[in-house]
């Protein structure tokens, strides 16, 4: 069960990329699921010659709270803590492999709403959201998935009684511009 995944010549005619391996469930015919993680990844690491298309990023094995904030600061997703001597079950969940996600947060203010297009012609179509800083309220950006037809009908009415001729965003904007969206104050 021991080979060197062949190196790629040269980069691709659409454009550079790189691919991260993290681990290795199959090789030549042979399941390699009830392995250790710690020996699949030795596994995977013997076979991978070093090069600029395909990498084994290191494992980080230190602190956590640190690696979770530079996650963070990148954008990423998250990250996933494995324990070194757990085998890989597929299709299952177990408290040896923790995904653990990023979630980003942000409190906003419904500064304005949008017509609904297709389905929701006629209707409020997604609400204008903004935040508040010393330079004034700045759009954010539209908020129409994850509002049922109920909520939306519920909000309709009631940002009707604030609308206003002038937008409350502090930069101008085609998403929120006058033409096709009403906007509340």
């Amino acid at each position: 069960m021991s080979r060197t995944l062949p190196r790629p010549p040269a980069w691709p005619p659409y454009g550079p990329f790189s691919y991260h391996l993290f681990d290795i469930v199959h090789l030549d015919g042979h399941d390699t699921t009830d392995l250790r993680w710690s020996d699949r990844r030795s596994l995977l690491e013997s076979l991978v010659e070093p090069n600029p298309w395909v990498d084994v990023p290191d494992p980080t094995r230190s602190d956590g709270r640190a690696l979770l904030d530079a996650a963070t600061e990148r954008g990423l997703e998250g990250l996933v803590a494995k324990r070194t001597d757990s085998t890989y079950r597929p299709g299952t969940r177990s408290s040896s492999w923790l995904k653990i996600k990023i979630r980003r947060r942000q409190e906003l203010v419904i500064g304005g709403w949008s017509e609904g297009t297709n389905s929701r012609t006629g209707k409020l179509g997604a609400v204008l959201v903004g935040w508040y800083d010393d330079d004034g309220f700045h759009y954010a950006g539209r908020v129409g998935s994850g509002l049922s037809e109920a909520e939306l009908a519920r909000l309709a009415p009631r940002l009707g009684e604030l609308s206003r001729a002038t937008s409350p965003f502090a930069e101008p904007g085609e998403d929120h511009s006058l033409g096709r969206t009403r906007v509340g104050g």
